[in-house]
């Protein structure tokens, strides 16, 4: 009998957690829908930080790309919060992690961590670990440029409904900017008559 109120009790304080992480992520996903950016902030690092919500830490990382915020939410506790949530081979932790290192957030700069987590975050079929990495082999960041690669990591992404990818590969390989499958091949190519 005291096991099974012990266990009805963890459970509820499980429940009850999970609750609390998911009433602080909706409330700062319908802050940003009403552009109320500082709440949202809000919001997400009290999930974060309270009950180690990666996707709120997700939406902060999102937030600090799209808005220029500072620093201030990714500290090494929040590092060690990503570090913890890859023993659970949690492809979000990894991407996120990746993401920390690309843009030196609360760690050094480390192009190869980055690729290395968003490397991770793909194998384990993420649609953003997808992107990420074909971002990177896209840009040279850490690797050299492969489109080819990157083509093909944007398209794994894409199949997955990852918007930003759909955009990427809409944008940067279906215009006549050179062929994506010849490396050797410029990205732009311009005939002057005069």
């Amino acid at each position: 009998m005291k096991v099974s109120l012990r266990l009805c009790l963890t459970a509820a304080i499980f429940t009850s957690t999970l609750a609390f992480a998911t009433e602080d992520y909706e409330s700062g996903k319908l802050a940003l829908e009403k552009n109320q950016i500082h709440s949202a902030i809000h919001y997400f690092h009290t999930a974060m930080m309270t009950q180690n919500d990666l996707e709120s830490m997700h939406e902060l990382l999102k937030l600090r790309e799209d808005h220029k915020l500072e620093q201030e939410f990714f500290t090494e506790d929040v590092v060690k919060i990503y570090i913890d949530a890859i023993e659970t081979q949690n492809p979000v932790a990894y991407n996120n992690l990746g993401s920390l290192y690309l843009y030196g957030y609360g760690v050094k700069q480390d192009f190869q961590k980055a690729w290395t987590n968003y490397n991770s975050a793909s194998l384990k079929g993420d649609a953003r670990g997808h992107h990420n990495l074909g971002y990177m082999y896209h840009h040279g960041i850490g690797v050299e440029v492969n489109r080819v690669r990157a083509k093909q990591l944007y398209q794994q992404a894409a199949n997955k409904d990852y918007l930003k990818s759909k955009g990427v590969l809409a944008r940067d390989f279906t215009q006549n900017l050179g062929s994506y499958e010849d490396e050797t091949q410029p990205l732009l190519s311009i005939n002057i008559a005069f």
